[in-house]
């Protein structure tokens, strides 16, 4: 990870907007509105505790 949105995660993105979130029209490559929507934020175990992560469109 080198923190840059280059070719690479622009990509990634696009593969993930198409295959998994049904974005198929609108597959920009971008983490916008539309993505940050689709997204499911999953819960996870911490040490024990349950967590889960918040969704940024939601705060």
């Amino acid at each position: 990870m080198d923190g840059d949105y280059g070719t690479g995660t622009v990509e990634a993105v696009k593969w993930l907007q198409i295959n998994r979130l049904n974005l198929d029209g609108s597959a920009d490559g971008a983490y916008g509105p539309q993505t940050r929507g689709k997204m499911r934020w999953p819960h996870y175990y911490d040490r024990g505790a349950l967590n889960s992560c918040s969704n940024p469109s939601t705060l």
